[in-house]
Parts: structure tokens; C-alpha cells; sequence
């Protein structure tokens, strides 16, 4: 073998090893840029019932939307959670899919997701044995996120699969918190002491 495959070899060599390892997460360089365009939907459906029986004394109630709690989930594994004053909601991903991101130095992908929350749950109020209030609610939300990312610089497989996956769910969780912010005190409390039907 000439001296100079043999410089031809072990620069190759080099390069190989290089890649493997920004592609590992193993080496860590300074140099990342990102650019993302997303476009980000949900739509709401509220189908809630209030019912009172006889006269029911109005309690005050001292619960707002910033109270409410928030988990994120996708095939199983909690992506975020915001546990506050009053029971959990959870919006499950249903669908997430991103392009190759396996590429060295250059990394570009079209990524979609699509999430939901689905509630049904009641609260009823009792004196005695008597039934004095019942209040159920079926709330649906749907939630859509598209659009691509272009990396460029040293991140690796991981990095760039974390940094999408982190705004899908970034996306699915304002848009959440924004619909939890048009709930009335009142129907707060009622989500403080409501049941699963499902």
C-alpha cells in the first residue's frame, strides 16, 4: 500500500469516527443553528350539563385556570407534566411522525403530530341522601402540528429528535392552557371533585 492510501485511510478513518460520535451524542461541539417553521390547530368541543335539584347554596369558588394540571403522553411515556391544585388532564399524542434526522452536520425533516384530551366526568352534590346538583361534562379537544426543521452544526440523532419531539409537545400544551384560561371559576370547582364515567 502507497504512503499515500495510506494518508487516504486513516483521514477516512478519522471523518468515520468523528461522525459516530456527534452522531452518538459522545463528542460535544459549540457550533448548532436551528431554523423550524411550525403551524399548530386545535378545535374544542364542550358538551357540559349542569342540573340542580331544589335550592342549592352557591359556593364560592377559589380555583383558576392556572390551577388545572396537565400531563403530555406518547405510546405510554410521560413527555411533560404540570401538576397543580386540581385533577390531571391528559392529553395523549396519538400520531407523531418526523423525518430522517440521522445525517451529519445537515439535518432537515418534515415532522406532523396530531394529540387529544378526551373527558367525561361528573360531580354530584348530595344532602343526606338526597341528590341537590349534578353537573357532567363530555370536553374534547384535537390538536394538529406540522411543519420542518433544518439542524445545522454538530447535533446529534438524539439531539435533533429531543428538540422536535420538545416542540410538539411545546406547541399541544399552549394550546391547552390556552382553552383552560376561557374556564369559569365556578366550573373549576367543579373539576376538583369530579369522577371518571368512562
Amino acid at each position: 500500500m502507497t504512503p499515500r492510501k495510506k494518508i487516504l485511510f486513516v483521514l477516512l478513518g478519522l471523518i468515520l469516527i468523528l461522525v459516530v460520535l456527534i452522531a452518538g451524542g459522545i463528542s460535544s461541539f459549540s457550533y448548532k443553528d436551528s431554523i423550524i417553521n411550525s403551524t399548530s390547530n386545535s378545535n374544542w368541543s364542550d358538551e357540559s350539563t349542569s342540573t340542580t335539584f331544589g335550592e342549592v347554596k352557591e359556593v364560592k369558588s377559589n380555583y383558576k385556570p392556572a390551577d388545572m394540571s396537565l400531563v403530555v403522553l406518547l405510546d405510554g411515556d410521560t413527555l411533560y407534566k404540570d401538576i397543580n391544585k386540581l385533577m390531571p388532564i391528559v392529553l395523549t399524542i396519538d400520531a407523531y411522525e418526523v423525518g430522517p434526522l440521522w445525517m451529519p452536520l445537515r439535518k432537515s425533516a418534515d415532522f406532523s403530530a396530531a394529540g387529544s384530551i378526551k373527558i367525561n366526568r361528573k360531580v354530584e352534590t348530595t344532602s343526606g341522601s338526597d341528590l341537590i346538583s349534578s353537573f357532567n361534562t363530555k370536553l374534547s379537544g384535537q390538536f394538529t402540528v406540522s411543519g420542518n426543521v433544518a439542524l445545522n452544526g454538530f447535533y446529534s440523532h438524539n439531539e435533533a429528535k429531543k428538540l422536535v419531539q420538545d416542540l410538539v409537545v411545546e406547541n399541544f400544551v399552549a394550546k391547552a392552557k390556552e382553552h383552560f384560561k376561557t374556564f369559569s371559576p365556578e366550573n373549576l370547582q367543579n373539576f376538583a371533585v369530579m369522577q371518571s364515567i368512562e
